[in-house]
């Protein structure tokens, strides 16, 4: 089941809602948790009980480093070595589980969202280690916040320390639930009327070249239109599922953190990377980079420590080739620019800054996509106009004509522009000194209300006669 479909809009989430809200607050956590584990079997099948062990072996070993600590206070306060070798058996564990589903080990299937309630269930265990949170003594609540259906397939990687005073009691007014249908519905309209109708356009321009009708994909137009298709339709098809997560989490009460902070209009690499993907970039920076030593190290060591870290970035998504070449292009971009690069910088004009980043992205996703070393290459040759094809034919100009509105939408939307005129209009509307404020303080909720309705209607129409609607990030 996946957010984007009538299933999961109609039936699920209602139901769901519906029962959340009106049970008392002692049954809330067992409610999610049932409705959790439904919607992972719904598309997983026996995969959830992948998921399941994996949280109850991470619950037991919180259980047992708070079991050592109870012991070192008998001991007044004298140390158990045994704890680092226990968190270090945990973080092994974990880690050798989702390299033998990840990478093929034994023809494994690979369960949806792996990587992430994996990186969840490691960050719980450290913490405890690290005497950062308290050890979690309810099985029922730690599986619920591994499981938690609104951030479980494609994250946020949501922390326990970031849930630890959520997972007991937490608000629930009107103003976070609307806030939360807002947000879900943005991202909802993210990932439908942009991500797929842009995935749409990558599936014809490939089939056009795959076929006796024409060359669409390999001309020059064509892949300049299937690589800037794959550029925003990664970005909208991830940050929509990340706002939608978000928002879910505040209808049921959750704040979870933001994934996503308009990363195209970074003026840097190291800016943007400050903007993407947050809480994964967090995660190995408060996981393995400071623990090897950060930049407090030797320059050779530092050095070390940035390249290991955007390996792993890089075949945390996955056993390919291209994963580990992207994650290292980025982590060499990064330490260009802190070594060489930022006095040029910040001397260039911000469009040109921009300009640069946007360029070292562009190339960078063409990588992430390619499967292949001779892919990577034929692209960059196409782009280029080095490879004899044609400029463009009548297929390209056909596609660029069809599509060329939603790439102009697609580009605003990649931009602060919508976020800053919706606030504009809020802060118009929450005027109450004349008799127009006041009218239009009356009609903002109720606008506010209606572009919901006709956006969950529209979606709703191209769910209903759309073919094209996976998310790109299941397969991490």
């Amino acid at each position: 089941m996946v957010f984007s479909s009538i299933s999961f809009l109609y039936f699920f989430l209602p139901a769901v809602l519906v029962m959340y809200y009106v049970i008392p607050w002692k049954y809330k956590n067992g409610l999610l948790l049932a409705a959790s584990l439904f919607f992972y079997f719904w598309g997983e099948q026996a995969t959830v009980f992948v998921m399941i062990g994996m949280a109850l072996a991470g619950y037991g070993f919180g259980r047992l480093l708070g079991y050592m600590d109870q012991m070192s206070e008998r001991m007044a306060g004298g140390r158990i070595p045994a704890r680092k070798t226990i968190c270090i058996l945990a973080a092994a564990g974990n880690g050798i589980v989702l390299a033998a589903f990840k990478y093929g080990w034994w023809g494994l299937e690979l369960p949806a969202g792996i990587s992430f309630f994996t990186f969840q269930i490691i960050s719980y265990v450290a913490d405890v280690y690290r005497r950062d949170v308290n050890v979690q003594n309810h099985p029922v609540d730690f599986l619920m916040y591994v499981s938690a259906f609104p951030q479980l397939i494609a994250g946020p990687i949501v922390r326990y320390k970031d849930m630890e005073g959520q997972i007991g009691r937490r608000p629930l007014g009107v103003g976070q639930i609307a806030s939360g249908i807002r947000m879900f519905l943005a991202g909802l309209g993210k990932k439908v009327l942009i991500a797929n109708e842009l995935g749409a356009l990558i599936q014809k321009l490939d089939a056009a070249s795959a076929s006796s009708y024409g060359d669409a994909g390999e001309t020059v137009l064509g892949t300049w239109l299937g690589a800037v298709a794959f550029f925003f339709q990664i970005y909208y098809d991830f940050s929509g599922y990340s706002d939608m997560a978000v928002g879910l989490g505040r209808m049921l009460g959750f704040h979870f953190p933001d994934n996503f902070d308009y990363p195209y209009i970074s003026a840097s690499v190291t800016e943007f990377w400050r903007r993407w993907h947050k809480t994964l970039g967090g995660w190995f920076r408060d996981y393995v980079y400071i623990p090897l030593g950060g930049n407090r190290v030797s320059r050779g060591k530092w050095i070390r420590n940035v390249l290991i870290v955007w390996a792993l970035t890089g075949i945390w998504h996955g056993a390919s080739w291209n994963f580990l070449v992207w994650g290292l292009y980025f982590g060499c971009f990064l330490l260009l620019e802190r070594l060489l690069l930022r006095p040029l910088l910040e001397r260039l004009p911000k469009v040109c800054r921009h300009l640069y980043t946007l360029a070292v992205v562009f190339i960078g996703m063409i990588i992430f996509r390619g499967g292949t070393p001779g892919y990577v290459w034929e692209q960059l040759g196409r782009l280029l106009g080095l490879r004899g094809g044609l400029s463009a034919d009548s297929y390209s100009l056909y596609y660029l004509k069809s599509y060329g509105r939603l790439l102009i939408v697609s580009v605003i939307g990649a931009t602060w522009l919508p976020k800053r005129l919706y606030w504009m209009m809020a802060d118009r509307c929450s005027r109450t000194g004349t008799r127009i404020d006041r009218v239009l303080s009356w009609l903002w909720p109720a606008a506010q209300a209606l572009v919901c309705a006709g956006l969950l209607l529209w979606v709703t129409a191209c769910l209903v006669g759309g073919s094209f609607n996976p998310f790109l990030y299941f397969r991490f």
